[in-house]
C-alpha cells in the first residue's frame, strides 16, 4: 500500500496547498484548494485547484501544478493528481 492510502486527505491537502503557496509567492495570483475540492478513488486523491484571479485559464499555471505533483510524488504522494478548475 502506497502511502497515500495510509496518509489523511487532510495532510496531503496541507502539503498540496503549502507547495503551490510557495510556489506562486513571486505571482500575480494565488491558487486554492477548496474545503470540498478533492475525490477519493481506491488509492488516487485528486484535488481541485483554483485561481484567485478571474478570467485565468488552466495554461497560465499548468506548470505549477507539474511542479507541485512532482514534488508530491518525491514525498511519498505517488497517487495525487491535481486538476485545474475555474474559480467560483
Amino acid at each position: 500500500m502506497n502511502k497515500t492510502a495510509t496518509v489523511g486527505v487532510a495532510e496531503i491537502i496541507k502539503d498540496a496547498q503549502a507547495l503551490l503557496d510557495a510556489k506562486c509567492r513571486r505571482s500575480r495570483f494565488r491558487l486554492r484548494i477548496p474545503k470540498r475540492g478533492y475525490a477519493v478513488d481506491d488509492d488516487w486523491v485528486t484535488l481541485i485547484v483554483n485561481p484567485d484571479k478571474p478570467g485565468m485559464r488552466a495554461y497560465d499555471y499548468v506548470e505549477i501544478l507539474i511542479a507541485v505533483e512532482k514534488e508530491l510524488r518525491a514525498r511519498g504522494h505517488e497517487h495525487v493528481l491535481l486538476v485545474p478548475a475555474m474559480s467560483d
